[in-house]
This record gives C-alpha cells, structure tokens and sequence, in this order.
C-alpha cells in the first residue's frame, strides 16, 4: 500500500492503484469562501491524473474502475485515468441492490442506478442509458431491473425491455 506524503488535508485510501485527496486551500484559491477545497485524482507514483482545478466537489471509492464523482451539483463517473465515462447530469448516482444494500456508483456487474428529475434510471459502464430515468425507483437484482412507478413494481431485462408488468404490490411480488 503506497504512504501518501502528509502534504494532504484529506485521503480516501488507493483502489484500484489511485486514491482521491483533497489539497489545503490557498488564500486565494478554492476554499476561501468557506467551502472544501476541490478533490484530485493520483496515481500509486503520485502523478496528477485529476487536478483540483476540475472542480469535483464530491467523489466516491472507485468500485471496478470507475468512481461517481459530483462537478457543479450534478453527478456523473470517470475511470482510472481521470476520463469522463458517465456525463455530469444527474442530481444522484446511488446503486440499491435487490438484498437492501446500497452501493456509490456500479455494481459488480457494471450497472449504476441514476437519478434526474426525482426519477431513476440505469447506465452501464461505457455510460450508456440503459434504462432512462422515468421511474420511482429502480432496484439492481441479478438478473433484472426491479422498477416501480411508485405503486406497483414491475421488472426490465438487462437491455432495458420490459419482463414483467408492473402489477405487483412489493419488489418480491407479494401480496
């Protein structure tokens, strides 16, 4: 595990061979005004990948590649090497998993559960919409999209085509 100098004011701890941190504000750079300063990307060698100058205000671990991170109130992803991959236009980026878990940003599988307009949808990890956010709630299950329009639950296959009506009262189908 790489030592980060003490030259940081915060460090979340290296994944997948980077680590967020969060320099100390200048005078006259961000943080002046009272908000934290911006967070950068580095390398397990130190390199920049990301600089504080891109503005994100708020990131996540990276889970298999790829991090949610918030530019400008709207959340979208990078990859490793600091790439845009999902577009900074979502107002949440929150995963549920059909077992009551939640992750920040992708499951395993590659798939995020999204958010624009108080409603939820799904991207792959090339950022692609799969699902577009038009539902209440989506659900991540393994093998499908557990949807809801808020009153019955419903489920989509992993390309986004519907499977089951949404005709059931829970996420299990019960009555």
């Amino acid at each position: 595990e790489p030592v980060l100098p003490a030259r940081y004011v915060d460090a979340q701890p290296f994944a997948d061979g980077v680590a967020w941190v969060r320099l100390p504000a200048r005078a006259s750079g961000a943080g002046a005004s009272g908000t934290a300063p911006a967070w950068a990307l580095i390398d397990e060698s130190g390199a920049v990948l990301i600089d504080p100058s891109a503005g994100l205000s708020d990131v996540r671990p990276f889970r298999r590649g790829l991090a949610a991170v918030a530019h400008r109130g709207y959340w979208g992803a990078v990859d490793t090497r600091g790439r845009v991959v999902v577009p900074f236009e979502y107002s949440g980026f929150v995963t549920a998993l059909h077992d009551g878990r939640y992750v920040d940003g992708f499951t395993d599988g590659g798939f995020a559960v999204v958010e624009r307009g108080g409603r939820r949808g799904v991207v792959d990890r090339t950022g692609r919409v799969v699902v577009p956010p038009v539902h209440a709630a989506v659900v991540i299950h393994p093998v499908a999209f557990l949807v809801t329009d808020g009153q019955r639950w419903g489920a989509l296959d992993r390309q986004g085509r519907l499977l089951v009506d949404p005709s059931f009262p829970s996420r299990t189908g019960a009555a």
